[in-house]
């Protein structure tokens, strides 16, 4: 081959190095918003969506929903020890919770979790273990939900509290508090309370 024929290859090998780069390029920056890193996204799923929606009608209107929310902002780590506090704190710090009830006193009574498909997994299920016993140990009410076209939400937290949170005068105690923390869970509701020792 002539020494032009080779020129002409490596230009052309040059020229499609640079159009592919560019391509390559174009992609990367084209899939960022406005060239932005950061854009929004909706914080709840249709499925969390529709939950909060009937869940503030099974709850007194001075009580709260809060969605997705931190475990780690829902506990105190009772430790001096730097070491032990940091390393409590990582192993919750990057989990959330689908809701988290307050009454009207702020204190976090339930927390409800929606364990879709992939709470079947492997590694959502260590994950959700780690919850468990954190919310636990906390002394806070977990209730899991399965996915259904419509829950009752009132019998689910009727059965997770022990007493009915619309019922007038009870919400607004403090013995409702005694009430959560004591009140077994009966059978055949579509609710699953984990304990860290299940």
């Amino acid at each position: 081959m002539s020494e032009l024929g080779q020129g002409l290859i490596v230009v052309v090998i040059a020229i499609l190095v640079v159009v592919l780069l560019k391509d390559l390029l174009s992609n990367a920056t084209s899939s960022k918003k406005n060239g932005a890193l950061y854009s929004s996204k909706p914080l709840l799923s249709d499925w969390e969506r529709k939950s909060l929606e009937e869940l503030r009608v099974a709850v007194p209107n001075d009580w709260h929903i809060c969605p997705q929310v931190r475990v780690a902002d829902l506990l105190t780590i009772n430790t001096k020890s730097y070491s032990e506090r940091l390393s409590a704190l990582n192993r919750v710090a990057k989990y959330s919770v689908d809701f988290v009830i307050l009454d009207p006193h702020r204190n976090a009574i339930c927390v409800i979790e929606l364990d879709d498909y992939s709470h079947k997994e492997s590694k959502r299920r260590a994950r959700d273990a780690t919850v468990n016993r954190a919310l636990d140990e906390a002394g806070i009410r977990l209730v899991r939900v399965r996915p259904a076209k419509r829950h009752d939400w009132s019998k689910i937290l009727r059965d997770a509290l022990g007493y009915d949170p619309l019922q007038p005068n009870i919400a607004s105690t403090d013995l409702a508090l005694n009430a959560i923390r004591n009140a077994p869970l009966s059978a055949g509701t579509q609710l699953v309370y984990l304990h860290s020792k299940d």
